[in-house]
């Protein structure tokens, strides 16, 4: 079924009109996602990398109002941080893959950016290899 404007939608059309998942969204909204590969590309310095989901005027539309709501980055000493912001979390049905997957996106971001990965923290996941494990 369609689930409303959740995630993906608000990450790469942020403000657009909702109208179903059949619709074409291709250059409507704010693309999220390559906004923040371009401003740590471009601007690693700022404090503005931020990717939102909390989208007051979509909320009514959603399945559900999002878990991880924000995540800001920031370039630090030639590593890529990010503080996640989560304002709820089902622990028996969404709590482990919603960390799971935004561990695995902060991974591909640090991949694609040539970054080394800067966690501060505690989490459950195991580190890998070649990269510092904490969250912030």
């Amino acid at each position: 079924g369609d689930l409303g404007p959740i995630y993906g939608f608000q990450w790469r059309h942020f403000g657009a009109e909702y109208h179903g998942t059949d619709a074409d969204y291709r250059g409507q909204g704010v693309d999220q996602l390559a906004n923040i590969i371009d401003q740590i590309k471009n601007n690693p310095n700022s404090r503005r990398i931020i990717l939102n989901a909390w989208n007051v005027k979509d909320l009514h539309q959603m399945a559900l109002p999002p878990c991880h709501t924000l995540a800001q980055f920031a370039v630090r000493n030639g590593e890529l941080s990010c503080q996640l912001y989560q304002r709820s979390g089902d622990m028996v049905i969404d709590f482990r893959s919603s960390i799971s997957n935004r561990y695995l996106n902060f991974l591909l971001y640090s991949f694609h950016l040539h970054f080394e990965c800067n966690f501060n923290g505690s989490c459950s996941l195991p580190p890998l290899p070649s990269f510092t494990f904490f969250f912030l």
